[in-house]
């Protein structure tokens, strides 16, 4: 899979409570309403066809989830802490910029003493999670859309307008099955997938587009892991060819395992996943489980209790490990464990 990427960070969790001042203050509580965010951004300037990195945050709603019903109010907070020399950030323009003549922005600031007690007190009853969303450069001016061929329609959301990469990446940050998306710079719009493509072989033109990919610190996209967070699912594909066994010795190597397929939510998604490229479409793929003590088991040790077997399947005798087999539809077939090669996934524990 091509590696080259740049990034997006965005941190879902508590505010940053230390600041320097009253700028920091207000990029790091709450927005009250999908207007009142339309203006935060209008204060912010910023280059999307440059940008390496976009630092944003977006707040996990409380547990009583009062504000998941209104989607924009769940985009509630943009966060954008101070950074490396080596990070490009969005931020607000200082008080001498021409266009902090314009009244939205300016008047924006007369209001954020009044924020600030509302928000304070739910911003220290969350956790912190962080996310970063990297952009995949051999993506750039393509697009490759899912509704039609051989691919499964993975178009979870199609949001416009959305001016900036950013906007789309607090979006994709509160849509949970969103783990990738492409933003059209020109049309103004944000289509987010629930799979990641692993290559550019079924994209289609379209200047002005960019894509990104979701991330987390112990499921790093710039290692090759995709994350699907509604399953907490991180895994890696290997096209690599080789014995079962051979490839669950590779997993190990980076502390991950074969992936375990274990019902089927895991079973659709990886389908949607390798059914997404021409790369992965036509390839068998290790999974981990295989035939110990004379019952199907995980390489944890747990019982093998859902099964997805393909006809006829499977065989028995020396065929004792299980791949998805790409000419039954991703479908279960066992194989040797030791004399036919494959490519392969391996899973890591979040």
């Amino acid at each position: 899979m091509p590696t080259d990427t740049q990034s997006v960070q965005v941190w879902s969790g508590t505010t940053h409570r230390n600041t320097a001042d009253r700028s920091e203050r207000f990029v790091s509580h709450s927005f009250q309403s999908a207007s009142f965010l339309r203006e935060f951004r209008l204060c912010g300037i910023v280059n999307a066809a440059t940008a390496t990195t976009i630092t944003t945050a977006v707040k996990e709603p409380r547990e009583e989830r009062d504000v998941q019903e209104d989607p924009l109010l769940n985009q509630h907070q943009a966060v954008m802490p101070k950074a490396p020399a080596t990070t490009t950030q969005f931020s607000l323009l200082p008080i001498h910029s021409p266009l902090f003549l314009l009244f939205p922005c300016w008047a924006a600031f007369l209001i954020v003493p009044l924020l600030l007690p509302a928000t304070s007190s739910a911003a220290a009853s969350g956790g912190t999670r962080h996310f970063k969303f990297h952009r995949k450069s051999f993506m750039d001016d393509k697009v490759v859309k899912t509704d039609a061929g051989p691919m499964e329609n993975t178009l979870v959301r199609q949001k416009s307008p959305v001016r900036t990469p950013t906007e789309c990446a607090l979006a994709c940050v509160d849509l949970e099955t969103c783990s990738s998306f492409f933003h059209d710079q020109r049309g103004q719009q944000c289509l987010m997938h629930s799979i990641v493509f692993p290559g550019p072989e079924e994209a289609s033109a379209l200047p002005g587009t960019t894509y990104w990919v979701i991330s987390q610190a112990d499921c790093p996209t710039t290692e090759g892991y995709v994350l699907y967070r509604p399953l907490a699912l991180c895994y890696k594909y290997y096209s690599v060819p080789s014995f079962w066994d051979q490839a669950e010795s590779t997993c190990n190597s980076t502390g991950t395992s074969l992936v375990k397929v274990n019902d089927q939510a895991v079973s659709t998604h990886l389908y949607q996943f390798l059914r997404g490229s021409n790369v992965t479409r036509s390839q068998h793929v290790c999974i981990g489980a295989s035939v110990q003590t004379g019952s199907f088991l995980w390489r944890d040790g747990s019982d093998v209790t859902y099964f997805n077997w393909a006809s006829g399947e499977p065989s028995g005798g020396s065929e004792q490990c299980v791949t998805m087999a790409w000419f039954y539809w991703f479908k279960w077939n066992d194989v040797p464990c030791s004399s036919n090669s494959y490519n392969f996934l391996c899973q890591k524990t979040l």
